[in-house]
């Protein structure tokens, strides 16, 4: 926002933002004094009262009798830079504050080499460490997969590889350091592809899931456990949906009655 003449001199210095005067004055020293290159960023106020962010990197010359004959330098304007640098820092806090309160482990396959990137909960999961794991290669977490799970999960990885395919989604065991088997969600998706369409990076979170999979079996059980109970009782039963008048029988319930299996559903007053 300067003229040419304005700048020249000590000109430039009066739209250095007052903040920063002090803290730029002792870089200029300290670059003098050990003939280095100054290199600081600071901000600057135009004429037109607006804030810049700008780089400055300079050289100084000095005669062989030690005299300071001047610098050489540039001038960049790094404002729209920063501002990216610091929302990206901050999609980068907001997205890690997800992951460390739903307590998600992370992954990134890049199939060209085969390895595997992941965070310290990922590896926590399975009771270890990223450095005891690592390198992690494909092979690595494969191996890991329970046998009985290994082909369905490996089946889905290759669909979700394909073009068009929806995301990776799938529940299996993976072997904790202490033996146990360790039940996990794992959702992910192609990153990035080659023009001909051939995946070039996966990536996706993993949770434990073992308590809810401990919960539905133990529920399957119940159910389980209580339909036994109900044919060997000869034991029938109806519910009733008020706001719907509705009524939903059991099987046997059908059978007592006499009626057949693919009755339509019965309101309270057929009943």
């Amino acid at each position: 926002g300067l003229s040419l003449a304005e700048s020249l001199g000590r000109g430039w210095t009066r739209i250095l933002h007052e903040a920063d005067r002090a803290r730029l004055g002792q870089a200029w020293r300290v670059a003098i004094e050990r003939r280095q290159v100054f290199n600081e960023t600071f901000r600057i106020r135009r004429p037109d009262g607006q804030e810049r962010h700008v780089r400055s990197r300079a050289a100084t010359h000095f005669a062989p009798d030690g005299r300071l004959l001047g610098y050489v330098g540039t001038v960049e304007d790094v404002t729209e830079y920063l501002d990216l640098a610091r929302r990206l820092q901050d999609e980068q806090q907001y997205l890690a504050s997800i992951i460390d309160g739903t307590g998600a482990g992370t992954w990134e396959w890049q199939l060209d080499t085969g390895l595997l990137r992941i965070n310290d909960r990922w590896a926590q999961m399975l009771g270890r460490s990223v450095e005891e794991l690592g390198p992690v290669r494909f092979e690595t977490w494969r191996d890991l997969i329970h046998p009985d799970d290994r082909a369905a999960v490996l089946a889905e990885v290759e669909r979700h590889l394909l073009p068009g395919a929806p995301r990776y989604d799938c529940e299996y065991r993976l072997r904790h350091a202490q033996g146990h088997w360790v039940w996990v969600h794992a959702i992910g998706k192609v990153r990035a592809r080659r023009p001909d369409g051939w995946a070039l990076s996966m990536v996706g979170t993993q949770t434990d899931c073992s308590a809810r999979r401990a919960d539905r079996e133990a529920l399957d059980r119940a159910h389980q456990r209580l339909a036994l109970a109900l044919q060997g009782g000869h034991v029938a039963l109806w519910e009733f949906d008020v706001l719907g008048d509705r009524l939903v029988w059991h099987d046997r319930l059908m059978a007592l009655y006499g009626l057949p299996e693919d009755e339509p559903p019965l309101n309270f007053e057929r009943w």
